[in-house]
């Protein structure tokens, strides 16, 4: 009886005494990839609900035009801003305009992906495509 109890034992014990070097390593989550560019842009685009359609033309078509699709810093003569999709700050106008709809000052909020896309949706949302006509 008393070895049979050991054998009992003794592989419970060998099980728990590896545990922390034997145990499976756990399972990483799976890596999302974020991609940069136009194609950032157009995740963004879709993840904030806009339709293939739209997302395309923005994120192709506009922010390439507009920016090259990087977030840069513009202040010229027409333009103020770090949007991807020449979102204008340049007036006080324009500059409330845009904190009314989007809640951003699109000088340098804009500089934010989801903030320079969520302004651009709500102006496509509000306006069409007369921004980018």
């Amino acid at each position: 009886m008393k070895r049979m109890w050991m054998l009992g034992i003794a592989p419970a014990a060998l099980l728990t005494q590896c545990a922390p070097e034997c145990a499976p390593a756990p399972e990483e989550p799976a890596a999302v990839e974020v991609r940069g560019g136009c194609d950032g842009i157009y995740d963004e685009l879709i993840a904030q609900g806009a339709s293939d359609g739209v997302a395309r033309r923005l994120a192709y078509v506009i922010a390439p035009r507009e920016s090259g699709c990087s977030p840069q810093f513009v202040h010229d003569r027409d333009d103020w801003s770090y949007s991807r999709f020449g979102l204008n700050g340049l007036t006080a106008g324009l500059r409330a305009n845009w904190m009314s709809w989007c809640g951003a000052d699109v000088r340098s909020d804009t500089k934010d992906l989801s903030t320079d896309v969520r302004c651009a949706l709500e102006a496509y949302n509000r306006m069409g495509w007369r921004p980018w006509s």
